[in-house]
């Protein structure tokens, strides 16, 4: 369990992508669809009101204008901070058959990590990126993700990373 007490405890990925806020094989193909389909989840979990998804949709697409989060690897971070979200949420989408991201590889995208902070939480928001972009690094974990076949399969991937993580900060 996780406790906040621990001194320099890194964000808890589990937390921020719970297996609610999983979709195995997208829907959309581009990559404004499928940034809308990310948004239209958290939405759906309550995260912000229905009627704003329009807005962060172009917010994450604005960012997207300003360079790619496509990693490569086929890893993608779509990512932006707003006033529409109280706290650190996300949503990782899985595509078996692999998504044009404008990666800097050019190669497909097969996970995705949409994640939305609020304004004031800098700090906490690039250290998610960062833990994003580690997973990138590590091939066997890529691969684990890309082959996941439920939230549950994502969700045991991102618990055994929290830990694993956990182990080595303090």
């Amino acid at each position: 369990m996780q406790t906040s007490s621990v001194p320099n405890r890194p964000l808890q990925l589990a937390s921020i992508f719970p297996r609610e806020a999983t979709i195995i094989g997208l829907n959309e193909r581009s990559k404004p669809g499928v940034t809308a389909e990310m948004v239209r989840r958290l939405a759906q979990l309550g995260e912000f009101p229905a009627e704003r998804e329009p807005a962060i949709v172009d917010i994450v697409l604005a960012r997207e204008k300003a360079g790619s989060t496509a990693l490569g690897n086929g890893i993608a971070m779509p990512h932006c901070r707003t006033g529409y979200v109280k706290r650190l949420v996300g949503v990782v989408g899985i595509d078996q058959h692999g998504l044009t991201f404008d990666a800097v590889d050019g190669e497909p995208v097969y996970v995705i990590f949409l994640l939305l902070a609020p304004l004031e939480d800098r700090a906490q928001h690039f250290e998610v990126l960062g833990q994003i972009s580690a997973i990138g690094k590590d091939k066997a974990l890529r691969m684990c993700l890309r082959g996941s076949r439920t939230p549950d399969d994502v969700q045991r991937l991102l618990e055994d990373w929290n830990r694993n993580l956990s182990g080595f900060s303090t």
